[in-house]
């Protein structure tokens, strides 16, 4: 199969164009270069260079855009995580595509103590989460000529990552800095997936023949105390906490029972496993 994967020198995506180019051509679209042979280099804060990309494909794969504080500071939030969206899904339909997988977040339901499943609300309560849903429903306004698949992704991790949630708490414990908490229970909840996790889920999902939109998440629901205690264990220190009572309680505990179904796959990687992998590796 022949690929366009966005995002490739982004954490996500440098891991699956190094799975997937074991099975497929994958053809990398990158905001910066990565050194792999017939790599685009492109920001989509630009206009898509069309001339420059494949003039047949067999999917899509976008992971690039704006995360987390960044997009929600930048104006160009928009540009980058909508308007390239929809360039990509038409660019993927007059390359003759069947498949544009997009990646979103969990970030884009409404935060709830309860656990998501694809049928929870959505309501996303910030810029970045309102440009995801807007980027999803970008990509879905071509299901008539796609097969649109949409994973909702809940706190990927592993060796190589930077200023997410896991990298973040490895550093407070690390350096004895105290990691908030929204109550004495430790919370919020949260479920981490470690990479080769995701990397497997998504291998199988281009066996898919459907459109969908699912929740890309570990299988072991953990608060952030219990989550902080495990590394700090692991580094032989001891995690420090400041408690925040009176903060609103809200947990990110995605249901993978659909992703797992579709795919035929469970996370196989243990959360200790993939923590002391990730520790090593920083």
């Amino acid at each position: 199969m022949d690929i366009l994967l966005t995002g490739a020198s982004g954490f996500v995506g440098r891991h699956l164009a190094a799975a997937l180019a074991k099975e497929h051509r994958v053809i990398t679209l990158n905001r910066r270069p990565t050194g792999a042979p017939g790599e685009i280099i492109h920001d989509l804060a630009q206009t898509l260079p069309r001339e420059r990309l494949p003039h047949r494909i067999d999917a899509v794969i976008h992971t690039a855009g704006l995360v987390g504080q960044d997009a929600n500071s930048s104006v160009l939030c928009q540009r980058v995580n909508v308007d390239a969206t929809m360039e990509l899904a038409d660019y993927t339909v007059r390359a003759q595509a069947k498949r544009f997988v997009f990646f979103s977040t969990g970030g884009v339901y409404q935060p709830t103590e309860e656990r998501l499943t694809e049928q929870s609300v959505v309501a996303p309560p910030d810029v970045y989460t309102q440009s995801k849903l807007a980027g999803e429903m970008a990509a879905q306004s071509f299901e008539g000529d796609l097969v649109v698949q949409i994973l909702r992704l809940f706190f990927p991790f592993g060796p190589t990552q930077r200023g997410r949630l896991i990298p973040n708490l490895i550093e407070h414990v690390a350096q004895d800095e105290p990691i908030s908490l929204a109550n004495a229970f430790g919370q919020p909840l949260v479920t981490p997936l470690y990479i080769d996790d995701l990397v497997e889920y998504m291998r199988r999902v281009l066996f898919v023949s459907d459109s969908f939109v699912a929740n890309l998440a570990g299988d072991d629901v953990v608060s952030i105390r219990t989550l902080a205690e495990m590394i700090a264990k692991i580094l032989s220190r001891r995690a420090l906490f400041k408690v925040r009572e009176g903060t609103p309680t809200c947990n990110w505990w995605g249901d993978n029972k659909l992703i797992s179904g579709l795919t035929e796959y469970a996370p196989r990687v243990s959360l200790e496993l993939g923590l002391e992998r990730t520790i090593a590796a920083m």
